[in-house]
């Protein structure tokens, strides 16, 4: 344990609070980059999000190890501040991956018409006949009996 500054604890809350509002509207671009099927946006979207909660757990271990446990209002309202900008971002995360299900499942429709696709060329238009042995050409044809 560490004893740490009331103006240290403060500003750790405040920038864990600065975090967590970062993945708020990250999670909102999220949003639209699924919307939009932007995969390059959404990967970088995602790579930000996982350094912000990197800088979150990075806080919160400077937090816990504090043996001081400040009472202040405005602190405590950082807090709430952060909690609730939590669920949000919960439920904009489920909303997130219902349209992300949705939309592999799309993706899954249109590989699989394709691959049907495929295969129809690749059985009809393109087969190509394979003789084996030769032809057999019946010389009757053409004589009269």
């Amino acid at each position: 344990m560490i004893s740490m500054e009331f103006n240290d604890y403060k500003k750790y809350n405040l920038e864990k609070l600065d975090k967590v509002n970062s993945i708020y509207r990250n999670s909102k671009r999220q949003k639209e980059a699924l919307i939009s099927e932007d995969t390059e946006k959404l990967l970088r979207l995602i790579e930000k999000r996982e350094d912000d909660i990197k800088r979150i757990n990075e806080l919160d271990i400077l937090l816990s190890k504090s043996i001081e446990n400040y009472e202040d209002k405005e602190v405590d309202s950082i807090k709430k501040e952060i909690i609730d900008k939590y669920r949000e971002v919960q439920e904009m995360d489920k909303d997130n991956q219902k349209t992300a299900d949705n939309l592999k499942k799309g993706l899954y429709v249109k590989i699989h018409s394709i691959n049907i696709g495929k295969k129809v060329i690749n059985q009809g238009y393109q087969k190509k006949d394979l003789y084996e042995g030769g032809i057999y050409i019946d010389k009757i044809i053409g004589k009269k009996l």
